[in-house]
């Protein structure tokens, strides 16, 4: 089934350092919405260990998604710590967390629940976790 994703990946695209607007303003990315959780640091695209992606202070990056979904799978790098994943319903309720090791290098995640998701929270990271690309099944029904 194709996939609709949301890439931070290519650097003609988003070059290395290329800034997004801080909090309280999100932006848009293939129906996916971004936005920083506190503070006032924006979030911005980082070039490490030869992949780029939006990289997120610890007090958070909330992505909605396009339509709410039971699988999401996501690209993430942790370099300085793990990420804690919140998954929430369309109606804001938490149904379920998981926590991604600090690992120091990329890794390919697949959330999987069985209410669907309408957006994820991802917190920690120690000021280097790095969203490489987040993506759903493409059909929205």
């Amino acid at each position: 089934m194709a996939k609709l994703c949301a890439d931070f990946s290519n650097p003609t695209v988003f070059p290395d350092n290329h800034p997004f607007p801080p909090a309280p303003s999100n932006f848009v990315l293939a129906g996916f919405t971004f936005r920083q959780v506190g503070g006032t640091d924006p979030l911005f695209v980082n070039r490490t260990a030869a992949e780029q992606g939006l990289q997120f202070t610890p007090k958070g990056l909330r992505v909605t998604l396009p339509c709410p979904k039971t699988r999401i799978e996501l690209r993430l790098g942790t370099f300085a710590g793990a990420v804690d994943i919140s998954m929430y319903d369309t109606s804001g309720n938490l149904i379920n967390t998981r926590n991604i090791a600090g690992t120091n290098t990329y890794q390919n995640i697949v959330l999987q629940t069985r209410k669907r998701m309408a957006r994820i929270v991802l917190t920690k990271g120690g000021f280097e976790a790095i969203l490489v690309r987040i993506c759903i099944n493409y059909r929205c029904n």
